[in-house]
């Protein structure tokens, strides 16, 4: 018997459908996924309606908060004055639950903070005031996360300071606390339906070695208003 035609070499077939359109051919090329295709980079200025270039950063822009505010961005934590700093934003989602966000920073330097007459971020050293606004947020909202610039750097475990500024917050309402700044892990505690992250490490910053290239994504998950599961 002869023998027959040699098989092929992989592959078989070439999906020449799959190249037809420049839509598809985009789609099923090899791509590499980065941290920088996930952070949209964005400096705040003062001001209102204005799109400044930053010469050092080509492609990145200073914004004032009216037009990061119309691109769809929540601005949490900073504002024209401390008032609109402090003032949570509120996100509606699912069946009508609406969550409002808290941000304040306490490592604040020098001409950070707001004040009545300058823009800034919202002073997490002004603790009492931090706590009034959970306190009042849990008052008329379904859900209150409190994000938190604190901590040590390098440090993988909180500070007592920390541990009870986070007790407060829970106590006063809130159903998160959401922390960052130290650049590395730190415990995450849930219980009774509300949970401490005090640190989720080093998203995207430098340098990644060691203990600060250890980095992770929260998710937290809810039936209606109640938190039911924490996903890290």
């Amino acid at each position: 018997m002869a023998p027959g035609p040699p098989a092929p070499s992989f592959p078989h077939t070439r999906m020449r459908r799959n190249r037809q359109y420049d839509w598809s051919r985009r789609l099923i090329r090899e791509h590499r996924l980065s941290v920088d295709d996930l952070i949209w980079p964005v400096f705040v200025q003062e001001g209102d309606n204005t799109k400044s270039p930053i010469p050092s950063m080509p492609g990145v822009h200073r914004y004032t908060i009216d037009l990061l505010t119309e691109a769809g961005v929540v601005v949490v934590g900073a504002g024209r004055n401390d008032t609109e700093a402090f003032t949570p934003r509120v996100v509606r989602v699912g069946s009508g639950i609406d969550v409002a966000f808290i941000g304040a920073t306490l490592i604040v330097p020098g001409g950070f903070p707001a004040t009545p007459d300058r823009a800034g971020v919202a002073n997490g050293k002004e603790r009492n005031r931090v706590i009034a606004n959970v306190r009042v947020a849990a008052e008329r909202f379904d859900v209150v996360v409190v994000t938190l610039h604190w901590g040590i750097e390098r440090a993988t475990c909180p500070s007592s300071s920390q541990r009870s500024f986070a007790d407060e917050l829970l106590d006063a309402g809130a159903t998160a606390v959401i922390g960052h700044h130290p650049h590395v892990l730190q415990p995450i505690e849930f219980e009774d339906g509300k949970v401490n992250v005090f640190s989720l490490g080093n998203f995207v910053w430098h340098p990644r070695n060691t203990i600060t290239a250890d980095t992770g994504v929260v998710e937290l998950q809810f039936e209606e208003d109640t938190l039911i599961d924490v996903v890290f």
